[in-house]
C-alpha cells in the first residue's frame, strides 16, 4: 500500500504543511534523506559570501553542508529558521537583497508554494551574481505521489492542499528565459512507498535502484 501521511494535523500554510509532511511520514522522511546525500555533495563544491535558503525547511542542516560564509533563511512570516542560518522575513517574489549579491540559492519547495513561482524565479535571478548557483527542488506532479496527491488534495487535512507544483519540463522552460544553464534534473523518491515488513525492503531497494539510474519519475526533482 502506498500512502502519503500518517494521520497528522496539517497547517493551512503549505510552507508549514510540507515541513509537517517531512516530519511525520515515511515517504517524507525517505525524500529528506535522498535530497540530503544530493546536497551534502552538490553544496561542498559551491563556495562564495552570501547564501539565501527559499522555501520550506525540511530540516535539512544546510549551514553544515556548505562552504559559503554567511547563510540566510528567508520565510515570507515568523517561523522557524532552523540552526546555523540568519532570518529574514519576505515574500520570496520580493526578496530584500540587492541585485547581484547573493552566490547561492537553494530553493527548497518554493515553486510549489509561490503564488507567482515565475516572479519568484526572476527574483532568484536578480540577486544571483553573474557566476552564482541556483539549487531548486520541488515536487513532480507527473509522478506517482503527483497523482496520488492531486486525488488526496481536496481532503480538509491533505498536506497538499495550497501547493501547486510546477512540472520539470516547465521549470526548465522558465529557467531557460532567465538565461540559466541548467544540469540535469535529478529525480528522488520514484517507489513512495512507506509499506511495512518484507515488501517494504523490496520496494525501497527498487527506488533506490531508480534513483541511482535517475528514471525520470521521481517524485521530486
Amino acid at each position: 500500500m502506498t500512502t502519503l501521511s500518517h494521520d497528522t494535523s496539517y497547517s493551512n500554510d503549505p510552507r508549514e504543511a510540507l515541513e509537517t509532511w517531512y516530519a511525520t511520514s515515511g515517504v517524507g522522511q525517505r525524500l529528506r534523506e535522498q535530497l540530503v546525500d544530493d546536497l551534502s555533495i552538490a553544496l561542498d563544491e559551491l563556495f562564495g559570501y552570501h547564501m539565501v535558503l527559499l522555501g520550506t525547511d525540511p530540516a535539512i542542516d544546510i549551514p553544515s553542508m556548505t562552504r559559503v560564509q554567511q547563510v540566510i533563511r528567508s520565510r515570507p512570516g515568523a517561523g522557524p529558521v532552523g540552526t546555523g542560518a540568519l532570518s529574514v522575513y519576505a515574500l520570496d517574489e520580493e526578496l530584500p537583497f540587492e541585485t547581484e549579491s547573493v552566490d547561492v540559492v537553494v530553493a527548497l519547495h518554493a515553486l510549489d508554494v509561490s503564488e507567482d513561482p515565475h516572479q519568484a524565479l526572476r527574483e532568484i535571478r536578480r540577486v544571483l551574481t553573474p557566476h552564482g548557483h541556483l539549487i531548486l527542488v520541488g515536487m513532480n506532479p507527473r509522478s506517482l505521489l503527483g497523482g496520488l496527491r492531486r486525488l488526496q488534495s481536496a481532503r480538509s487535512q491533505s498536506p497538499w492542499r495550497g501547493i501547486s507544483p510546477v512540472s520539470p519540463h516547465k521549470a526548465q522552460d522558465w529557467l531557460s528565459l532567465l538565461d540559466f544553464n541548467s544540469d540535469h534534473a535529478r529525480h528522488k523518491l520514484v517507489v513512495p512507498t512507506s509499506t511495512r515488513g518484507r515488501l517494504r525492503g523490496v520496494l525501497q531497494r527498487l527506488d533506490e535502484r531508480l534513483v541511482r539510474h535517475n528514471v525520470p519519475l521521481g517524485s521530486a526533482t
